[in-house]
């Protein structure tokens, strides 16, 4: 799946050029890259409502028609987050595409559509309801099918507590659609990588997706439906480490995912034929892809542990997410999103760590997470220009909270804590190894405190004892050369200080090689 996701460094999509983007992406190589679903996105963005029938009348003059040959798989508005009406506008563009497409072309149409940040069974039903309402307005006005279920939803779960809940909420969802005359086709939901990591940090993130799998799955058991995972993440280790030569250990890692989004981080920064190269791999192994069905006692240890290095996580994202949020605008800003300050913004707002507190049976880590302050009223930045903000000042996000997460492992289980967290996620050392080349304690220390540099240093020195791996004294030195040019403009941004012309155009230059050397901008 093809995502119009901002994490590139060194291409700048505009709105105009998204549907040109989204055909070339879902013609088949080697003309195009090959990819078999397209996910145009309404969430935060400033996406025209015609630029979904602009895309699918782009496929139809290449002889592609969506539904049959390829999927256009819209994102649209949460009705929470930003408005009911921009949601509704969303939809409307569905059954404009849908109208165009089904004249003349047999078995064609928009089949499902995205919801972000869903907290529960009524964000879903609710939009039900408003897609049987938009079909019936399609009916009266174009006499097109009045079948309420031709447009299925797809969950997309952001948060940890809501990802371990999904189950739950689900089932109830389910049976008030079949109440109310609903069908729901499949059990396709998708699984935010990057989002849950930004909040809970990123042993906690693939753990919510390792539980998440295997809850799906015995709910699609369950409820008589097909279990097909998406797995929403970016090319860097903190968003999900999609990229070509990482695809075959990560399709291990999270077996039973029918789905992975390929973002503009893997098209444009990586090797010409990349994408094209995971869209091969993905073809060839994800449909025999099958879940791990993880027992009572291995649920009740990955939660346990995924809540212990969440909260040494969250103790830090306080101090690093205003950081970030400070940094925000030396960021470049590859797609035409909605701003994050005003009347129209489109911003999000840090959890209550105590959320994650029933997920465990230790009280003293309940009073970690109740002690834990987070950001009171302030945005916080999206993933990707989180992610950015702190490589950019040379603290992979990777790192945060994982030493001590290692450590508060081993009080509690042992050495066989370890090993077992390790058998759950076999890709941490991997993760950590790539991420180390962009690690710079001398840059970091010029940005933190010097505690939290010595507290980075001991958390450092844990993962290498622990894991037996080597992080330090691997940096890529080029790399940390372009941040100690950029250092005295990144603080003088930090301190409110306006930079000129010549030094704005610098930062930027150097901001997007130093994600093209990442491999992606956040």
């Amino acid at each position: 799946m093809g995502t119009q996701h901002p994490d590139s460094a060194g291409k700048y999509i505009s709105i105009q050029e998204e549907a040109a983007e989204a055909t070339a992406a879902l013609t088949p190589a080697p003309e195009g890259l090959g990819l078999e679903e397209f996910m145009i996105d309404f969430e935060g963005k400033m996406t025209p409502y015609h630029q979904t029938a602009e895309i699918a009348h782009s496929l139809l003059d290449k002889g592609l028609v969506p539904g049959r040959d390829v999927f256009l798989t819209p994102r649209i508005s949460s009705a929470t987050a930003e408005t009911v009406f921009r949601q509704l506008m969303a939809l409307m563009s569905i059954i404009e595409a849908d109208y165009d497409i089904m004249r003349g072309h047999a078995g064609g149409s928009i089949e499902e559509v995205i919801l972000p940040m869903v907290k529960g069974a009524d964000d879903l039903f609710v939009l039900r309801r408003r897609i049987a309402d938009i079909i019936e307005l399609g009916h009266k006005e174009f006499g097109m099918e009045r079948d309420p279920n031709s447009l299925q939803v797809i969950p997309l779960v952001e948060d940890i507590p809501n990802m371990l809940g999904f189950a739950g909420f689900y089932r109830q969802y389910h049976r008030r659609c079949q109440e109310a005359g609903f069908t729901n086709r499949r059990l396709r939901f998708m699984m935010a990588r990057s989002d849950s990591a930004m909040i809970y940090g990123l042993v906690g993130a693939v753990l919510a997706v390792k539980l998440m799998i295997s809850d799906g799955a015995a709910l699609g058991e369950e409820l008589g439906l097909v279990s097909a995972p998406i797995l929403g993440g970016g090319a860097l280790p903190f968003r999900g480490h999609v990229t070509a030569s990482n695809l075959p250990a990560l399709i291990k890692d999270f077996s039973g995912i029918k789905t992975v989004t390929i973002q503009s981080g893997l098209r444009y920064d990586h090797e010409p034929g990349a994408a094209t190269e995971a869209a091969a791999i993905l073809k060839k192994e994800l449909p025999g892809s099958t879940a791990r069905r993880l027992d009572a006692a291995e649920s009740s240890f990955i939660k346990d542990i995924l809540v212990r290095f969440a909260a040494e996580y969250m103790s830090d994202f306080s101090l690093v997410a205003g950081l970030a949020t400070k940094l925000a605008d030396i960021v470049p800003q590859q797609r035409d999103r909605l701003t994050s300050r005003g009347s129209t913004a489109y911003a999000r707002r840090a959890p209550d760590p105590t959320e994650l507190g029933r997920f465990s049976d230790d009280p003293d880590l309940a009073a970690k997470l109740k002690a834990i302050t987070m950001p009171g009223d302030t945005d916080i930045p999206r993933a990707i220009t989180f992610t950015a903000a702190l490589y950019t000042v040379g603290l992979p996000p990777e790192f945060i909270g994982i030493g001590r997460g290692l450590k508060a492992t081993a009080e509690a289980h042992g050495k066989e804590g370890i090993d077992r967290l390790l058998e759950f996620y076999p890709g941490l050392a991997r993760d950590l190894d790539f991420a180390g080349r962009f690690l710079s304690f001398k840059v970091a220390a010029r940005f933190f405190s010097p505690a939290f540099i010595d507290a980075l240093r001991r958390d450092l020195a844990a993962m290498e004892t622990l894991l037996n791996m080597t992080i330090l004294d691997r940096q890529d030195q080029a790399y940390e050369t372009l941040l100690e040019i950029i250092e005295p403009l990144v603080r003088q941004t930090l301190r409110g200080e306006s930079l000129g012309d010549e030094d704005k155009a610098l930062l930027r230059s150097c901001t997007v090689r130093l994600g093209k050397m990442r491999g992606s901008l956040g």
